[in-house]
């Protein structure tokens, strides 16, 4: 590989349960602090619907499933300390579709659609789960001219590493200097 590094694949299983764990979890702990501030559900009719929602999602959450989740979530840490004990950052992509277009509401993935809030932030949860720092930069273009995300993710409290990387990259490529010509409409042109 250009610049001295190599790729190694690395194998997280515990990943897809502990996003369901997080998204229980953090919908659970979001209700807490509503309520208790005295907001939720007493000034629900002033929340935007989405996170309204988001918000009596939060009746489903079971104790049980709450500490399970914890354990779930402890175990995905381990996996990614475990791994960033073999290589100085995970290589993955920012978001798992090209970038939309401004005022989008959903995404189709794997022959479903999606909220495009969840198609977007899907693939940064491990950062924002395990606790690691994590960093996207530009590796390319899409064939019509869309810009694409590479995420790295650190090692915890080597943020200066991992931008190190990052910036490394950066250098090694011209990718963060270019950017998409726009059509006087928005629309991108190739």
């Amino acid at each position: 590989m250009r610049g001295g590094g190599s790729i190694e694949e690395i194998s997280l299983p515990t990943l897809p349960a502990a996003f369901e764990a997080a998204t229980a979890m953090s919908i659970a702990e979001a209700r807490a602090f509503h309520e208790e501030a005295g907001y939720f559900p007493a000034h629900a009719a002033e929340y935007g619907e989405d996170v309204r929602k988001r918000l009596e999602l939060a009746d489903g959450v079971r104790a049980a499933d709450y500490l399970k989740g914890r354990e779930t979530i402890r175990r995905a840490k381990t996996e990614f300390a475990s791994a960033l004990e073999r290589v100085d950052a995970i290589v993955a992509p920012t978001v798992p579709v090209v970038a939309p277009v401004i005022g989008s509401q959903s995404a189709r993935l794997g022959g479903a659609e999606e909220p495009m809030r969840s198609v977007l932030l899907r693939l940064t949860r491990p950062g924002n789960l395990t606790g690691l720092p994590a960093v996207s930069v530009s590796c390319g273009f899409t064939s019509e001219g869309l810009p694409v995300g590479m995420q790295l993710i650190g090692r915890a409290f080597e943020e200066g590493a991992l931008l190190g990387i990052a910036r490394r990259y950066e250098k090694e490529t011209d990718w963060s200097s270019r950017h998409p010509r726009l059509a006087e409409q928005g629309r991108v042109e190739n």
